[in-house]
């Protein structure tokens, strides 16, 4: 796996660094460190097309088991026979009829705005961006327009300031 580009978060902000990241249609994987924990965001042609992360409930089975919409052992069974084929968890997923790709992309956006959310109010952090990206997550059918998720992300931030 080899390393692109790797920085501090206090000196590139992550949401500048996604953006360049869509601009230039890169593919492969951001991982974000944050107190010892990794958050991953997966890019295709600049597109976020996967993310999970290290905290617990906050990888994608979890949180599909979370909010209700599969049960562990089907989540289970279904990483295990989309690694054992070679395809794409969500792609699986869409293909056994589990979800519809409708479904996937709701819940995928939602994961991503929480760990963007999560990662931009963190005071401190490390990046890393590689050119490596799993087959589990290659080629899948969801693809989440990066600016967007960026400024829901922060819109959502801002909300939750004004709250407070």
């Amino acid at each position: 796996m080899k390393v692109l580009i790797q920085g501090e978060m206090s000196f590139m902000p992550l949401p500048d660094l996604l953006q360049w990241l869509e601009m230039n249609r890169k593919t492969g994987l951001l991982t974000i460190t944050i107190n010892g924990v990794d958050r991953m965001i997966y890019f295709e042609s600049g597109k976020i097309v996967f993310v999970s992360s290290g905290e617990e409930g906050h990888r994608f089975g979890e949180f599909l088991t979370g909010l209700g919409y599969l049960d562990g052992g089907t989540v289970a069974g279904a990483l295990a026979e989309s690694a054992r084929s070679g395809v794409c968890f969500t792609q699986y997923l869409i293909s056994k009829s589990y979800l519809t790709a409708d479904v996937l992309t709701r819940v995928l956006t939602e994961l991503a705005m929480k760990i963007l959310v999560d990662s931009v109010a963190a005071e401190s952090g490390t990046f890393s961006f590689s050119s490596h990206i799993p087959r589990a997550v290659r080629g899948g059918p969801i693809r989440l327009p990066t600016g967007a998720i960026i400024l829901d992300s922060l819109r959502m931030m801002d909300e939750g300031k004004r709250r407070a």
